[in-house]
């Protein structure tokens, strides 16, 4: 039960990212494809670095949906709707725990010098 709750909620924090990538396969331009890291059959080498994140601060709207949805929680147990609050606290933590995961590596990246930093850029 436990890993079906987990899932459940990481599920939901990962609902931006895969909306964002099913509008960007709508459009008629064909988007960049970033293909992931792997070590190979033979486990971890020395040489092996993983790629940085593609964008500049990634989570970002993660984060602010997270708080939206703690927001709500709040306001839906001043208000007395304890039925509502289960679901908007499982948006609240998965949107929580994908966004902060994915702003602290996009900061671990730009101070590691992966990530070139650019102002005014946008994700």
């Amino acid at each position: 039960m436990r890993d079906l709750i987990a899932v459940l909620v990481v599920g939901a924090g990962l609902s931006v990212n895969n909306s964002v990538a099913v509008f960007q396969g709508c459009r008629k331009r064909v988007g960049d494809w970033e293909r992931t890291s792997k070590t190979g059959d033979g486990g971890a080498r020395a040489d092996f670095k993983p790629y940085g994140p593609g964008r500049i601060l990634n989570g970002r709207t993660e984060v602010v949906l997270a708080l939206y949805f703690g927001w709500l929680a709040g306001l839906a147990w001043s208000g007395g709707h304890a039925l509502s609050i289960p679901f908007l606290l499982s948006l609240f933590c998965g949107l929580g725990y994908v966004g902060a995961r994915s702003l602290w590596e996009s900061v671990a990246a730009m101070r590691g010098g992966s990530i070139p930093i650019r102002r005014g850029a946008r994700a």
